[in-house]
């Protein structure tokens, strides 16, 4: 649908609005569920599709803001500890420290892009970050989740094969354990970076950032 000839900066508002409207319908959604802002960035009409209230959105973004300090801040403290206190520098530490740095790094550069994303309801950051942070989502978040599993095989061993197995987890072999699990994430999320995925078209009219299938 064309539109009136309002146009701000090169943009024509409210083509851009009648595109926003049919796809929401298109999507069987309400227009209403949908805050439409006409603040105009650049060129870019601001686009809020949220279903959130402005009090939604202050109180989630102070919550979340304050669990991903936490989050860095608590695991930067658990690397530091591990690394310069002399009586935790043993190898059972060692597999806590790789998780410490797996959810550090996903309190740093996944958690905010992330809310900012959910919030917004569209993508802002452009394409190549759009890769770059899912790649990174699914490597981080994977190997959060094994350093979890191979710290209860570790603490599972230690009872059960408790002579044995202690005999048996040299360094050498702590850090080849430590080292399949970021190796298994890395094969999960590298390869839709080098074009193994499923391309899917994007008919929304706002840019969007998903997990490549």
């Amino acid at each position: 649908m064309e539109g009136d000839g309002t146009v701000l900066n090169g943009l024509d508002l409210n083509r851009a609005y009648d595109e926003v409207y049919q796809w929401t319908n298109n999507d069987n959604l309400s227009i209403d569920d949908y805050e439409l802002l006409s603040n105009v960035t650049n060129g870019t009409v601001v686009i809020h599709a949220l279903g959130y209230s402005t009090l939604h959105i202050v109180i989630s973004s102070i919550v979340l803001t304050f669990m991903m300090i936490v989050v860095v801040i608590g695991n930067m403290l658990v690397i530091i500890a591990i690394a310069t206190e002399k009586s935790l520098k043993n190898l059972q530490n060692w597999f806590i420290a790789s998780l410490a740095v797996a959810d550090f790094f996903v309190g740093l550069l996944i958690m905010p892009f992330s809310l900012a994303n959910e919030l917004m309801g569209y993508w802002i950051f452009g394409t190549v970050w759009c890769s770059i942070h899912s790649a990174m989502d699914v490597l981080l978040c994977t190997s959060s989740i094994m350093n979890i599993c191979l710290i209860s095989l570790d603490r599972y061993w230690s009872i059960t094969q408790a002579v044995d197995y202690l005999k048996k987890r040299t360094p050498a072999r702590a850090a080849a354990m430590i080292a399949m699990v970021w190796i298994l994430s890395a094969l999960i999320s590298i390869p839709p970076l080098l074009g193994w995925r499923d391309p899917k078209a994007n008919n929304s009219p706002v840019p969007t950032c998903q997990v490549s299938d």
